[in-house]
């Protein structure tokens, strides 16, 4: 395997890791902005 495949890989695994990660972190923000929402209302 040449570095540059071996990059490739790494940069798809990247992309996917950190495709996941921001799904994950803009429910946590959505959370938090209801919360905050809530709070608001009362």
């Amino acid at each position: 395997m040449t570095f540059n495949q071996n990059a490739n890989i790494l940069f798809q695994e990247y992309k996917e890791y950190k495709g996941n990660i921001d799904v994950a972190v803009s429910e946590d923000v959505k959370n938090e902005v209801e919360k905050i929402k809530e709070k608001n209302k009362k």
